[in-house]
């Protein structure tokens, strides 16, 4: 159950974000390089209607074990029916909003094959109706973050729905810049398969590799940052105060801190491996390379939880 759960939290992660990445794709090409372009924002294209499926039928799975686990269906909350009929009723319309994408994205230009990748640029109005495509598609996925991070549930006691909603949309701001790790880091495998295509030899495959690649970086920094920091804080308050580091050890609130910390240097290990082809992009045609941070965010949670015990 754990590790669908973390399939479908990453996939879900991925489904979010890749038409952020795809919207910002199109204008690349308007000075330069827009064979690549063009050729990216449509295999983003198909890789984000490939990740909206891939959410419903995964959505569908967890429910039904849910339901499966459960000895009476009946006890399951309302709200748990809900928020699944919301998430795939997200998924739905994002969906038909992609496929419109990509009819629009029929109408971009294509270059002679023999014209230099340098001097193939578009202008801003061909790519226009696509962009603004992508929009409300993004809308909906912003809707499905909101709705993943319980903005359906029943507010605590005490506190009002409008509350609730103001909550979970300021979490659901930060979390959705984590989720570029996801999406960059399918987004570098789907690369990977299409690594032997002539038009990614040369300085293509580099310029493909950073532009996936900086974003599985970034979405990460944010939370090796805050884990980092509150885990160096624990000593440094101690120091403050004159207690011995010593006694670290006996203050529980400290040590529960101190004990995330082999977590979150799994978080680091996978932002420093994603990082390498940043570096080194040639790199990306090891696919060992593109799974080892995948391997360390999924052992991530299982670490978590050995060392809380």
């Amino acid at each position: 159950m754990l590790e669908l759960t973390l399939l479908l939290k990453y996939v879900l992660q991925a489904t979010e974000l890749m038409p952020l990445i795809l919207l910002l794709t199109y204008p690349l090409g308007r000075r330069g390089n827009g064979r690549l372009a063009i050729w990216g924002v449509r295999r983003l294209t198909q890789l984000s209607l490939r990740l909206c499926w891939c959410s419903v039928i995964l959505l569908i799975l967890h429910f039904g074990f849910t339901l499966w686990q459960m000895d009476d269906m009946s006890t399951l909350p309302r709200w748990q029916w809900q928020q699944t009929a919301a998430s795939l009723l997200a998924c739905g319309l994002a969906v038909v909003f992609l496929a419109l994408v990509q009819k629009a994205n029929g109408r971009l230009p294509d270059f002679p094959h023999l014209r230099p990748d340098a001097d193939c640029f578009y202008d801003g109005a061909v790519i226009r109706r696509p962009m603004l495509l992508t929009v409300p598609a993004l809308l909906c996925l912003f809707g499905l973050i909101l709705i993943q991070g319980g903005v359906l549930a029943p507010p605590p006691q005490g506190m009002a729905r409008s509350d609730l909603f103001r909550l979970v949309l300021s979490a659901s701001l930060g979390t959705a810049f984590s989720h570029l790790t996801a999406a960059g880091g399918v987004a570098l495998l789907a690369l990977y398969a299409n690594a032997r295509l002539p038009l990614l030899l040369c300085g293509n495959w580099e310029r493909a590799v950073r532009w996936c690649a900086v974003w599985a970086v970034l979405g990460l920094l944010p939370a090796c940052i805050d884990r980092w920091s509150d885990i160096l804080l624990q000593p440094l308050l101690f120091l403050l105060s004159g207690r011995p580091l010593g006694s670290l050890m006996e203050d529980p609130t400290a040590l529960a801190t101190l004990n995330t910390a082999p977590a979150a240097a799994m978080l680091t290990l996978a932002a420093c491996l994603w990082a390498i082809p940043l570096y080194r992009p040639q790199l990306a045609r090891r696919l060992w390379l593109l799974l080892l941070p995948w391997l360390c965010l999924l052992l991530q949670p299982h670490v978590l939880r050995a060392f809380a015990l």
